[in-house]
């Protein structure tokens, strides 16, 4: 470029001109399109072109609207002549010169109504002017109406954004964006697009350009932008370009992105990577089933031409006819947005480069597109929005609060914490090459409300450094109208978000909560059974559909896994299911520790942890926040005290008397689990905590097999705590209420079911109500039985009724005693205190 033009065009940029020297010094739009210089508003524009313009050999329709191309014309009376020229182009008894002008003129009439802010206009004249382009030889005349048709392209974007200033547009001033645009496609598309080596502008050869990339877009929004870059690196492979290129390819592209996809549907610009003349077609997942039908037709008659066909969707599997993935040649997925891609939009977005240390900063990472939408905007300047994409892509270290932990601050879950952890190890050798079958990518998770099920996938995705999305079959039929077509396109949309944070062998972690909605298909028989097996069918597809979930770990969490239908539970979808029980007390210190954080750094929570019997993890939670508000509202630091108080918060305010009894009540249970096996290890709580005084753990787990002998110290074991309050209180109480439920229990199963009494070895399956209801003397059987049992129980307490009462004592105390402990108190010579 001569200095001239680079001092003229310094001048245009920074405003230090006039309007009138700018119009002659200038080259816009009309000069670039069709060779004529402008002298104002493009409707004033044409009506200059046509009163130097000859329309005696047209036909009459044209010569009627060139009339109305008046000095004070309107884009109406444009747009009449631009459709006037297009019906008389088509007359085959015209010559071809007057055709071919008929043609230009159309082009030159709808490129000025694109100008003048007519959007349909600025599309008709992007897709005029590439079909013009390949009729052309020139050079010179090629790279104007490519860059014509950039700058078509450019208005079309402003008008459907919104920000077009039409009354402004031809002014020099508001030229010179349009025109940079148009300059970087030539020079970015000049080697695809022309026959031989294209000469390439460098940037610094124009003051307008300086510093643009090739992959930069001025003026693109920047989510199209991205796609734009995304695309046009997925389709440069081998063999690709040529299906496109060639008659009759079809190419299945994976879009897993929802609002990559909605650019793709919507705007022209982020497929301009396509080749001319590839049949684009953008499809989501079919509503209805005649929906997809209807689709299936429709392919069908796409393959029949010779156009080649780009179909792009979340998901092939579920979104295209079985003949279009059929009859592909090629199935890619979507390349991830990269950091060079991020830089570009920066760029394209801001109009300045990003600097070579946050260019650093971009490196290697990964981002959707609803980081870019969410950290690129006008008026940042570059800085600005790498460092708020970083953040958003960055993982902050956990903090030990609320659900922001890591694997090895989450305590009470073993043998998920295991899982997890080589979980993490395959991903590894995964990114490193391996095959996706070598990776732990499904796991259920049963376990208690509060036992961590959740909080183990967000502690999974803080240490693993993965995305983590979160989703339920409720949230599913709470989108749209939540009947079946949509739940069940709400669900593929789910899993094809996770597909897409998972591109670039990234991962991602898909928590489903509450699967045992999935229920066991076999014992579906109500009316709407067949709404329940579709969306599990659904559920299955997803889990291991034809797309494959490559790089998606799928954690299922439920509360009873056996109401889990089988099928999900098998290898390839859910294999591996773990169970989350209680924590044991040293868990419990553990827990703790990590809530705390700083706090309370040097004190003993062994204490605490003792009160915190049957505790959960949300629970143990939910103790150290209360305990933190206790001492904010007191205007002091935390104190060990607090934990305490708060932990036995149950018991503040329960008279001693009833305490008392409570720890008498739960001491006769103790004695009489030591006594029947001394070698058993047990814990005996007090603890006033949802209606429950305390209660007695045997540690050792249940076999499931009892014999008489076991199913009868079971119950004495239930009988000794009423025993013990009529022996040490002189009076029994309604605290024996569950006791009293559970031993009859056993009782009615021993003697009806089991076949362990005296009568025959007939066995029905009942609950107790209706079995002692019903049968007479399975009724006095059991009440002899419990009677028995109960004297016996009695005798004993009575002979240890010191142990008792020392037990109790230090239960007041200490509020929870373990099996040796009990031992140890049962084996002290001499009485204890009486009350």
């Amino acid at each position: 470029m001569t200095d001239d033009a680079q001092r003229r065009a310094q001048r245009a940029r920074t405003g230090d001109h006039t309007p009138a020297n700018a119009l002659t010094d200038l080259p816009t739009f009309h000069h670039l399109a069709i060779g004529h210089p402008t002298v104002g508003h493009p409707c004033a524009d044409m009506s200059a072109w046509a009163f130097e313009t000859d329309f005696s050999d047209m036909p009459a329709a044209v010569r009627l609207a060139a009339a109305g191309l008046t000095a004070d014309c309107h884009v109406v009376h444009v747009l009449g002549f631009a459709q006037a020229c297009e019906l008389a182009a088509v007359d085959r008894a015209l010559p071809a010169l007057i055709r071919e002008a008929l043609d230009d003129w159309a082009r030159r009439a709808r490129f000025c109504g694109a100008i003048a802010g007519h959007y349909e206009c600025a599309v008709r004249t992007m897709h005029a002017l590439e079909m013009h382009f390949a009729t052309l030889a020139d050079p010179v005349d090629r790279r104007r109406t490519l860059c014509s048709r950039a700058e078509a392209s450019f208005t079309a974007r402003q008008i459907e954004l919104g920000t077009y200033d039409a009354e402004n547009a031809w002014r020099p001033e508001s030229r010179l964006l349009s025109r940079q645009m148009a300059w970087e496609d030539l020079i970015d598309e000049a080697a695809v697009v022309t026959a031989g080596p294209a000469p390439r502008a460098e940037p610094a050869d124009d003051a307008c350009f300086d510093g643009l990339d090739d992959d930069v877009d001025l003026g693109l929004p920047p989510v199209a932008h991205a796609a734009s870059l995304q695309l046009r690196r997925t389709l440069d492979v081998p063999g690709v370009r040529e299906a496109l290129a060639g008659g009759g390819g079809v190419v299945i592209l994976d879009v897993p992105e929802q609002l990559t996809l909605a650019f793709f549907k919507d705007t022209a610009e982020s497929k301009r990577a396509i080749p001319f003349g590839v049949e684009i077609l953008v499809e989501d997942a079919p509503a209805r089933p005649s929906d997809a039908a209807k689709r299936e037709r429709q392919y069908v008659a796409y393959l029949r031409r010779e156009k080649p066909v780009l179909a792009l969707s979340p998901d092939a599997g579920g979104c295209l006819p079985a003949v279009a993935v059929r009859a592909a040649d090629h199935r890619l997925t979507l390349s991830p947005i990269t950091g060079a891609d991020v830089a570009a939009v920066i760029r394209g977005t801001t109009g300045q480069a990003v600097s070579e240390a946050d260019r650093a900063r971009l490196e290697g990472l990964t981002f959707t597109a609803a980081d870019v939408a969410a950290a690129v905007r006008p008026r940042r300047d570059p800085g600005q929005c790498v460092e708020h994409i970083v953040r958003l892509v960055t993982p902050t270290p956990a903090s030990g609060r609320g659900r922001d932990l890591t694997l090895d601050q989450l305590h009470g879950a073993r043998e998920a914490v295991e899982w997890g952890r080589g979980a993490i190890a395959d991903l590894a050798a995964w990114r490193g090459g391996e095959h996706w079958a070598t990776v732990r990518n499904g796991l259920l998770l049963g376990g208690l409300p509060g036992t961590g099920k959740t909080l183990f996938a967000q502690a999974l995705a803080n240490s693993s450094e993965l995305p983590l999305i979160s989703s339920s079959l409720m949230e599913w039929q709470g989108t749209g109208e939540a009947h079946l077509g949509t739940t069940l396109k709400a669900m593929r949309e789910c899993f094809a978000r996770a597909k897409a944070l998972a591109t670039g062998r990234r991962g991602c972690i898909l928590l489903i909560d509450e699967v045992d909605v999935f229920v066991d298909r076999r014992t579906v028989q109500h009316r709407h059974a067949d709404y329940v097996l579709q969306i599990t069918n659904g559920f299955l597809e997803q889990l291991d559909g034809a797309g494959g979930r490559e790089g998606v770990i799928v954690i299922g969490t439920t509360n009873d896994v056996n109401r889990v239908d089988p099928a999900i539970r098998r290898p390839g979808r859910l294999g591996r299911t773990i169970m989350i029980g209680l924590p044991d007390v040293e868990e419990r210190v553990a827990m703790l520790r990590v809530r705390l954080g700083d706090d309370l750094r040097d004190a003993d929570l062994l204490p605490v942890a003792y009160r915190t019997e049957r505790h959960t993890g949300a629970m143990i939670e939910a103790l150290v926040e209360d305990a933190r508000r206790r001492a904010r509202h007191a205007g002091r630091p935390l104190a060990l005290d607090d934990l305490l108080d708060v932990a036995g918060a149950g018991d503040a305010d329960t008279p001693e008397a009833t305490l008392y009894r409570l720890a008498v009540h739960e001491s006769g249970h103790a004695l009489q689990a030591h006594l029947s096996d001394p070698d058993r290890d047990l814990i005996v709580t007090l603890q006033s905590r949802e209606g429950v005084g305390g209660w007695v753990e045997l540690v050792v787990a249940d076999s499931g097999v009892w014999t008489r002998a076991e199913a009868e110290a079971r119950i004495r074991i239930g009988l000794a705590g009423r025993a013990a309050e009529e022996i040490i209180l002189d009076s029994a109480s309604s605290g024996a209420r569950q006791d009293l439920l559970t031993v009859t229990r056993i009782a009615v199963r021993m003697l009806g079911e089991w076949g362990l009494g005296e009568r025959s070895l007939i066995a029905v399956e009942r609950d107790p109500v209706t079995a002692l209801a019903t049968d007479p003397r399975l009724q006095a059987e059991t009440s002899a039985l419990l009677d028995r049992l109960y004297a016996e129980t009695r005798d004993t307490v009575r002979r240890h009724a010191g142990a008792v009462r020392r037990i109790a004592e230090a239960l007041l105390v200490e509020r929870r005693l373990d099996g040796a402990r009990v031992a140890r108190l049962v084996a002290e010579a001499g009485p204890a205190r009486r009350r």
